[in-house]
Parts: structure tokens; C-alpha cells; sequence
């Protein structure tokens, strides 16, 4: 047996036995809510309050949360789960409000991890402290509802135990330190109250003790903890794994070229391709089967668009391309992207994907009060993955050999796709699901993720977007802890498609049938439409290395060199740009900018930019080309 689990043994003993009974004066909770923060039923969150055993399940937990502490128009059966996702947003309340000056700092990330932080995130057995930024909600002025929220700054881990700790370092507004309740002390004390929401936590209590006393602090000091533990990830990424495997063996059916075009430089093609459709079209989810397989419902007719530049003169690379938030396929037939394909001799085609402008009804649906249709968004999503599969396969195995160029002195004519080098490209909406694209993908080898990152609802809540999203949620839940209890808990809902939950095989422990991975991420300082915050939580979750000179220091992020002109080492298979155009500092707060300061889009035009995606799409090689840092060239 090792250390921890001889620790958590002794310590169930001794809760066994008891340490005698304590009275409660003026016992207060809400109906079925966690007396801990009385004020708030379902806080803290994440909780093992809210799990029940369930041996069906490959954690043997299952969430259990009563309608009775649900925001308004949330149905609990949006939380079918065996855990807790593995990138939550952290909730905590503390009466008498909180001076933000007794928070970890949220820029200087390594003191969350330091003797001295007022709030950490231990994980269980190994008592390692999780990076993380802790702060204040400041959408709200009223320090009455005002929460603690507290973000790991990686993935956790699968089916692992976590304990949240609020020491007594944390300040009320008044300046005095804040005290545990009666509840809390008689928790820690083991102590028995007669009360059933408080005795009915005394066994998960001994991992919070446990986990306290593992990273070296005294049980008094403590003035809140608790423990939750994250879901499996079986139940989480082999849903959409199921769905791409089964895509890349299906027959390719019947396609159609639908308009061929010259428009200026290019060839302009539009077509459509039937793919096979995993997403019911009764329920508008996707559905598993007995083996937890995405189950086919037919297929369905997607649209497509191939733009071949004029400078191609030979087979030569196609860019599978992911658009914008909320864009549409034609995306990858214009600005900067289409300049770079003509510089590097590339094709692109493309389809709705991601956060696409078709899922815009759903999403205002969601937001409007109508909770379950995120199950809808989250299918859609998937099925846009599935689509892009089936396009890159279009690309290698059909048009590859049927789209030809007769040259101009005559002579045979020629093929313009390489059917051997199909890649992926992806900026914003395309940086972000691309992720997850690339790592589920049995048709990719190579991909570039521009300006994306992972944590779908922190990714939200911090861009410039959130102004909208925000305001109409504000007008459906008015109270700022409910608001925040919602955006949290929908991170559950939203897993399936986040990045976060498949950085660990983006290039490293691939899933079965993928190809080797190579990607190449790109990062403007400052974005406001995609926070530097999310980005670095997704390269730290996936360790992938950042190349130096950089304009902006990552924390627990490695670093590599990538000079000219061979660039980084060849066994490198993944590396992070990062450029600085010096533009308007984005929020160090959980608010979104006022506006957007331009640097999301116009990183794209630079120079410097367009030569690391061309030269890695083209040659295969990281290579630094700027002078110095990029900041920005």
C-alpha cells in the first residue's frame, strides 16, 4: 500500500470511530444544497457532493445534482456524467466578500503554487499543487454575489481526485482574515452534527484532510476546502474518435462539382460530397451504442469549395482550412490565407466547421434560456470534424487524380493536388476546434493552428464576443453567481468538442489509426478575441515547446531554438510562434475587452508570419525568421 492510500485508510478509521458530536447554532442551507456555503446551494463547484457511486459507470461516480440547485432553466439531465470535466471553472463564496490583494497574483502564475498562496489545487495521492489563476468575478460591482473563481492552468487528469484549499491568508474587504463555518471546523474536527448534508461528507472529507496535511499545511489555517473528482476519458473523446475512424473506411459516395470557376487568380471550385451523418435527425444528438460507438444515421449532403491559385503549376500541397468564429466555408477562398497559398504554391478547401455560422440559431437558442440545445451544438460540431475528414479524403482519393491543368505549350496535362500531402489549417474558430481536428483526424499528418486555444467557456467569457453572449445571458439569469454557476457547468456539456480534452494526443500517445502529428501553433499577444490565457493553457496542457526569442515569457511552458536556416532540431514535432504588434493590453480580469484591439487578424498579413506557416506547410521545418523576438517582425 502506498503512503497515501495507508494515510486515507488510517484516516477512514479514524472518522469511523468518530471524534464526538458538535450542535450547529443556527444550522442554515438551502434545499439540497452543500452547507459549506449555505448562501450558494450548489456551491462550492465542482463538488463530491453532487457524486454518487455507480458501479456501471468507468469511474464508478455519476454526477447527481438535484433540479432544486440548478440556475433557472438548467435541466440536470444536461449532466449525465461519471465526473467532473477535466478543465472546470472553479466556484467558491466566502461571506463578507474578498480583497482581490489576497489572491495569488494572476499574472505571476508560479506563486499559485508557492508556501504562501492563500489558494491552491492539490491533486490526490502525489499531493502535487496545480498552477492556477484564482480570481474575483468582476462582471458584477455587488461583492455580495460576487465569486471566487479559480481556473487549473492545464488539463487535470482522468479520473483523479482533486482538493480545492481557501486558507485564512485570503482577506475580507474589511481587511480582517476569513474564519471556517461551524460546518467546515466540524468537518475537519470529525466531528458528528446529526445533520445529514454534513455527515454524509465526513469519508470524501478525508481526502481533504489527507491532501492538506500532504502539502504540508496545519488543518487550522484552512478556512474552506473540498474535493471533487474529474469524469473518464473514454466517456469524453471516443465518441468523435468513433465517428472519424468510421468516416476514414466508409465508401466515398456520390460528389459533385457544381461551378468551376476562374475569378481572378484562381480556380474556383464549388461542389458537394455526401458524407456519412452521425447526427440523428429525430433528437439532433449524436448517439452511442452498446460498445459507446457514435452510431450512423445515413448521410448527408455537405457542401464544399476548392480554390486552386494560379501559381500552381505541378501537384502540390492541399490545405484542409478551418474558418473563423461563426464563418462559413468561403473563407477559404480569400485575404490573407488566399495570398499565402499563391506565395507557396498550395490549394485550400473547406467546409463549415467548428463554431460555424449554421450552429448561430442554436447557440442563441442556448443562451436564451434553452440549455438543452447544447447537445445539439456539441453533435454539430462533431459532425463538422467528420465532414473535414471526408473532405481531405475527396481531396486524396477523387480529385487529386480528376483535377488537371493542360499545359500552355501543349503536352499532356498535369495533376495540381498532391494527393500525399493533404494538410490542416485553421485560424481562430479553425486554431481552436483544429485541435481537436488534428488529433482525431486519421487523414492528417500536418497541421497549423493560428490564434486558437482550449476551455470553450473561459475561451468565451474572455473575448471580445462575450459582449453579446454575455448580455443576452444576463438577460435570462440576472443573479452574477447563478451566471457564472451556468458558464461553468456548461463547460460539462461543451467537453466532447473542447481542444483541452485531446491536447495529450495531439502529437504524443496518438489515438489508434492516427497518422504521426506534426503542428505548428501561432499566438498574437494581446488577442482579443482569443486570450493569451487559453492558448498557453492548451500548449502547457500538451507541453509543447515555444520558440525563443519570444516577445512575451510562458509560464511552466518549455522553450526551443529555431534558427535559420535549418530551424529546430528535426525530432521537433510540434513548436508555438508567438508576435507582439503592440497593441491595447487585453483585460487582466475575467471581462472581455471593450473592444476589439485588431491584433487577432492582422497577425495574419505579417510578414514574418506567413513565411513560418508556408515554410512549415512546404519544407516541414520550425524556423524563427524573425529578428529577434516578432514583435512583430
Amino acid at each position: 500500500m502506498s503512503g497515501s492510500l495507508a494515510l486515507l485508510a488510517s484516516a477512514a478509521l479514524l472518522a469511523s470511530c468518530g471524534s464526538g458530536t458538535r450542535h450547529i447554532e443556527d444550522y442554515q442551507n438551502l434545499p439540497f444544497g452543500n452547507p459549506l456555503v449555505p448562501e450558494v446551494a450548489a456551491l462550492p463547484y465542482p463538488s463530491d457532493f453532487y457524486l454518487e457511486d455507480d458501479a456501471s459507470t468507468p469511474t464508478g461516480r455519476r454526477l447527481a445534482l438535484p433540479a432544486e440547485v440548478m440556475p433557472r432553466g438548467v435541466d440536470p439531465a444536461l449532466f449525465d456524467q461519471d465526473g467532473f470535466t477535466i478543465i472546470p471553472a472553479i466556484m467558491a463564496y466566502l461571506p463578507g466578500g474578498t480583497d482581490v490583494a489576497s489572491l495569488p497574483s494572476p499574472t505571476d502564475h508560479a506563486q499559485s503554487i508557492t508556501d504562501d498562496s492563500s489558494v491552491m489545487l492539490v491533486r490526490e495521492d502525489t499531493w502535487e499543487r496545480v498552477g492556477i489563476l484564482a480570481e474575483l468575478d468582476q462582471t458584477t460591482t455587488d461583492t455580495s454575489r460576487q465569486a471566487i473563481l479559480i481556473r487549473p492552468l492545464r488539463a487535470l487528469e482522468y479520473d483523479t481526485g482533486y482538493v480545492v484549499i481557501l486558507r485564512d491568508s485570503l482577506r475580507r474587504l474589511d481587511g480582517t482574515p476569513h474564519e471556517p463555518s461551524e460546518v467546515y471546523a466540524a468537518l475537519r474536527d470529525r466531528a458528528r452534527t446529526g445533520i445529514e448534508e454534513i455527515d454524509r461528507q465526513r469519508d470524501d472529507f478525508e481526502l481533504v484532510r489527507a491532501a492538506i496535511d500532504g502539502t504540508g499545511l496545519d488543518q487550522d489555517e484552512v478556512v474552506l476546502a473540498w474535493s471533487f473528482h474529474t469524469r473518464s476519458e473514454a466517456a469524453v473523446t471516443h465518441p468523435l474518435v468513433s465517428m472519424q475512424l468510421a468516416a476514414n473506411v466508409a465508401p466515398i459516395g456520390a460528389y459533385a462539382i457544381t461551378s468551376d470557376v476562374v475569378d481572378g487568380t484562381n480556380r474556383q471550385i464549388e461542389g458537394t460530397m455526401d458524407v456519412p451523418n452521425f447526427v440523428d435527425p429525430v433528437t439532433k444528438n449524436v448517439v452511442l451504442d452498446a460498445q459507446g460507438d457514435a452510431m450512423q444515421f445515413g448521410v448527408r449532403e455537405v457542401p464544399f469549395v476548392l480554390t486552386i491559385p494560379d501559381s500552381i503549376d505541378e501537384a502540390r500541397p492541399v490545405i484542409v482550412y478551418g474558418h473563423g468564429f461563426l464563418g462559413t466555408r468561403a473563407q477559404a477562398t480569400r485575404g490573407s490565407f488566399n495570398d499565402l497559398c499563391r506565395d507557396y504554391r498550395m490549394s485550400a478547401a473547406g467546409v463549415e466547421f467548428g463554431f460555424h455560422e449554421n450552429v448561430v440559431p442554436i447557440v442563441s437558442r442556448a443562451f436564451g434560456g434553452d440549455w438543452i440545445a447544447m447537445n445539439e451544438v456539441v453533435a454539430e460540431v462533431q459532425q463538422s470534424f467528420v465532414n473535414s475528414t471526408f473532405l481531405a479524403r475527396l481531396m486524396r482519393e477523387r480529385l487529386a487524380t480528376e483535377l488537371t491543368r493542360d499545359p500552355m505549350d501543349g503536352g499532356d496535362p498535369y495533376a495540381l493536388l498532391d494527393d500525399q500531402n493533404v494538410h490542416y489549417m485553421g485560424i481562430s474558430n479553425g486554431g481552436t476546434f483544429g485541435y481537436v481536428m488534428a488529433a482525431t483526424s486519421p487523414q492528417l499528418e500536418k497541421a497549423v493552428m493560428v490564434v486558437g486555444g482550449g476551455g470553450l467557456v473561459h475561451f468565451l467569457t474572455r473575448a471580445t464576443q462575450w459582449n453579446g453572449f454575455g448580455a443576452l445571458l444576463r438577460l435570462v439569469i440576472r443573479d452574477p453567481i447563478e451566471q457564472q454557476l451556468v458558464i461553468s457547468m456548461i463547460q460539462q456539456v461543451l467537453d466532447p468538442v473542447d481542444a483541452m480534452n485531446y491536447m495529450h494526443h495531439l502529437v504524443d500517445d496518438r489515438y489508434e489509426g492516427m497518422r504521426p502529428m506534426r503542428a505548428s501553433m501561432h499566438m498574437a499577444v494581446n488577442d482579443s478575441q482569443v486570450s493569451n490565457l487559453v492558448t498557453e493553457w492548451a500548449m502547457r496542457t500538451a507541453q509543447i515547446p515555444m520558440i525563443v526569442p519570444s516577445p512575451r515569457a510562458v509560464w511552466d511552458l518549455p522553450t526551443i531554438a529555431a534558427p535559420e536556416p535549418q530551424g529546430a532540431p528535426a525530432d521537433v514535432r510540434a513548436a508555438m510562434h508567438v508576435y507582439d504588434e503592440h497593441v491595447t493590453p487585453s483585460p487582466v480580469t475575467n471581462v472581455p475587452p471593450a473592444e476589439d484591439n485588431g491584433t487577432h487578424n492582422t497577425v495574419r498579413d505579417l510578414p514574418s508570419y506567413q513565411e513560418h506557416v508556408g515554410r512549415f506547410l512546404t519544407e516541414g521545418i520550425f524556423v524563427q525568421v524573425c529578428d529577434g523576438a516578432c514583435d512583430p517582425n
